[in-house]
């Protein structure tokens, strides 16, 4: 009877209960991570994250029109996919489930590239190489701060108290074309730009964070970026939060709205950019 009641009251209680409960247990129980079953794959997330992990809970899918984009731009061929800033892996394990691409994950962040690791493999994903280091504008090291509830905001700092490797695109070999890069490296990707233009500028899509708040808080301005766009792109789009991909429209217009979103001064003014060859 007591078995029972329990299930129902589980069935129909809202999700944000259930969550409480769920993390609250979790919490003293002493577990650390858990694994979740969705569009993505098999995922393993941290406790503590309160954004990525917790709405992959609830919905069972994260950013998976970013992912379908990806693969449709790929088809059944070849190719190279670069996320850098893979997070724990629900854009590149959907995205290798075509086996003939070459797909290479970056993740600075010990913690989430070792969940990165272990969804890798729980997942078969065999054409996924992971690199635990970042990238930037040249070779060497930096200061990393990482975020106390949301494992997607970790972020290279001036002052963090984790030191990571970082690496510059254009230090490694040229990817094989058809070729693609997600980037969401909060903040740091002008310089992703700097030190990547040669390669950066070869792929056929780059899907992209774009958030003035975040590059200012790393003393880095969003004109490169622009600047980028314009010299080696014809068409994009500009996604607002939850905005689901539209029309492609000439560069220009595309650049008109990011100088718009440039002068916000908000954490909240920030998009998405798409651009496509």
């Amino acid at each position: 009877m007591i078995h029972a009641f329990l299930k129902r009251a589980a069935e129909i209680a809202p999700f944000r209960l259930k969550y409480e409960l769920f993390y609250g247990l979790a919490k003293s129980l002493g577990v650390t991570a858990y694994q979740v079953d969705g569009q993505s794959g098999q995922i393993f997330g941290h406790l503590y994250d309160q954004t990525l992990m917790k709405n992959y809970l609830r919905d069972r899918y994260w950013s998976s029109d970013i992912a379908e984009m990806i693969s449709e731009e790929f088809g059944d061929g070849p190719g190279t996919f670069y996320d850098i800033g893979a997070n724990i892996g629900t854009i590149i394990i959907p995205v290798a489930k075509n086996r003939k691409l070459r797909c290479i994950g970056f993740e600075p962040d010990p913690g989430n590239y070792a969940l990165l690791s272990a969804n890798v493999a729980v997942n078969g994903a065999s054409n996924i190489e992971l690199m635990r280091i970042a990238v930037a504008h040249e070779k060497g090291q930096m200061h990393f701060q990482r975020a106390s509830w949301n494992a997607g905001d970790h972020h290279l700092s001036a002052d963090g108290d984790l030191v990571v490797d970082v690496v510059a695109l254009d230090d490694l070999p040229m990817p094989a074309e058809p070729f693609v890069a997600k980037i969401d490296v909060q903040g740091a990707e002008p310089a992703i730009f700097e030190g990547g233009e040669r390669t950066l500028a070869r792929a056929d899509l780059i899907i992209c964070e774009f958030s003035p708040f975040a590059m200012r808080r790393m003393d880095l301005e969003p004109e490169r970026m622009l600047r980028f766009a314009r010299s080696n792109f014809e068409w994009g789009c500009v996604l607002h939060d939850h905005e689901k991909l539209g029309q492609m429209e000439p560069i220009e217009s595309v650049i008109a709205k990011l100088e718009e979103v440039a002068k916000g001064s908000r954490e909240i003014d920030q998009v998405d950019l798409i651009l496509k060859k």
